[in-house]
């Protein structure tokens, strides 16, 4: 991570950084890729947009993006938090109208 933040700075003020989750239609091609490797690896997967929260694919592949950037690849069930400032700006990019968001789980969460 250390490449994208210079000495005091947050990772946010980084060109490349916001360059990678402002682009729609990259993160629109970032997404099918996903569906895409995740169809390959056996997992299900709905390519649907959900129509309640329409941006919702965008926040997820700009966090996949932002993910393979800082930290590379991680592979199946490894996962890290983004920090809550990028987390923060994605969010503002692309609201949930309700202001519902799933927040960080780890690989191996299960739902109450």
């Amino acid at each position: 991570m250390r490449k994208f933040i210079g000495k005091g700075k947050c990772i946010c003020d980084n060109p490349h950084i916001r360059a990678a989750f402002l682009n729609k239609f990259e993160l629109e091609l970032t997404h099918q890729q996903n569906v895409y490797l995740r169809q390959l690896g056996g997992l299900s997967v709905s390519t649907r947009i959900c129509p309640t929260d329409p941006e919702r694919h965008l926040r997820f592949a700009s966090y996949s993006r932002l993910t393979l950037m800082i930290h590379g690849t991680l592979g199946m069930s490894k996962r890290v938090e983004l920090p809550s400032c990028l987390v923060k700006i994605i969010r503002a990019n692309y609201p949930n109208k309700n202001g519902s968001y799933t927040g960080f789980r780890d690989a191996f969460h299960e739902d109450q």
